[in-house]
C-alpha cells in the first residue's frame, strides 16, 4: 500500500512539474507570443482609442449602423490596455492573480470579438442583399438586444470557461465553426451582389463598388486565416487527448489567430 501510495504521489508530482503554463522549457513559443502581443498592443491601443472617439461622435448625430462597432471597440480597448501587464507577468512576474485576470481579459478577444464580427457581416449582408428588409429593421432595439446577448455570452465564457476547460474548448470550437460559416456566407453573398450588373445592364464596376469589393475580399481572407485555424485546433483538442505542451501550443495558436484577425476590420 505504501509503495502504491508513494508511486501515485510521484506520478502526480511529475505531472505537476511537467506542466508549466509559462513554458520555460520551450522558449520559442513564449518569445513569438511576447513579440506579437507587444506589437498588437502598440498598434491596437491608439487605434482603438481613435476609433472609439470617431464612433462616439457618429452616435451623437443619431447613426445606428455603428452599434456593433461601438460594442466591439471597448472590448478591443480593454484587451489592449491590459496587454502590457499581461506580457510583463508572462515574461517576468509569473503572478497567479494577474494570470487569471489576463485569461479573463483575453476572453473579450477570443470570444466576444468573433461574435460581434459575425453580427457586423450579417448587418452588411442585409443592407446589400435585402435593402428593403434592412430599412424596415433599422430600429436600433434589435441590434442592442443582440449586443446584450453577445456581452452575456462573452462574460459567461470568460468567467466559467477555465473551470471546465474541455467543455469550454468544445463550445469555443462550435462557436468558431458557426462564426466562420456565417462570415464566409455573408462575405461571398455581398461579393456576388456587388459584382452584378446595374439595372441598365452595364458590367463596368464603379470605383466605390471596386473599393467595397476589395474590402470584402480582404475581410474574407482574414476571416479564413484568423478563425479557421482556431476551429481546427479547438475541434482537435476535444477529439484527441493532447499533452500539456500540445495544449499550450494549441492555446498559443488560438491567440495568434486572434492577433492576425485584428486587421480584418
Amino acid at each position: 500500500m505504501e509503495t502504491n501510495g508513494s508511486s501515485n504521489i510521484t506520478v502526480l508530482t511529475n505531472q505537476t512539474e511537467d506542466f508549466d503554463i509559462y513554458c520555460r522549457r520551450f522558449m520559442a513559443g513564449p518569445l513569438v507570443w511576447t513579440v506579437f502581443s507587444t506589437l498588437c498592443g502598440c498598434v491596437g491601443l491608439p487605434a482603438s482609442v481613435g476609433l472609439l472617439w470617431v464612433l462616439v461622435q457618429r452616435q451623437r448625430i443619431g447613426l445606428t449602423s455603428d452599434i456593433y462597432m461601438v460594442n466591439l471597440t471597448p472590448m478591443e480597448l480593454i484587451y489592449n490596455i491590459f496587454r502590457p501587464l499581461s506580457v510583463l507577468n508572462f515574461s517576468v512576474l509569473h503572478d497567479e492573480v494577474v494570470k487569471e485576470i489576463s485569461l479573463f481579459v483575453e476572453g473579450f478577444q477570443l470570444n466576444g470579438r468573433p461574435l460581434l464580427m459575425a453580427c457586423i457581416c450579417v448587418d452588411c449582408h442585409m443592407a446589400v442583399a435585402h435593402p428593403i428588409t434592412y430599412l424596415n429593421m433599422k430600429n436600433s432595439r434589435c441590434r442592442l438586444a443582440v449586443c446584450a446577448l453577445v456581452w452575456a455570452t462573452t462574460l459567461t465564457l470568460n468567467l466559467f470557461g477555465r473551470e471546465r476547460q474541455h467543455l469550454h474548448l468544445a463550445i469555443r470550437g462550435l462557436l468558431r465553426l458557426l462564426i466562420v460559416s456565417v462570415i464566409t456566407y455573408c462575405d461571398v453573398a455581398i461579393l456576388l451582389a456587388l459584382r452584378k450588373p446595374d439595372p441598365a445592364g452595364k458590367t463596368d464596376i464603379h470605383p466605390q463598388k471596386r473599393r467595397a469589393l476589395q474590402v470584402i475580399i480582404n475581410s474574407l481572407v482574414m476571416t479564413v486565416v484568423s478563425y479557421l485555424p482556431q476551429v481546427l485546433v479547438s475541434i482537435a483538442s476535444t477529439l484527441v487527448p493532447l499533452g500539456q505542451q500540445a495544449m499550450w501550443v494549441s492555446d498559443m495558436a488560438v491567440k495568434l489567430g486572434s492577433f492576425l484577425g485584428f486587421g480584418s476590420l
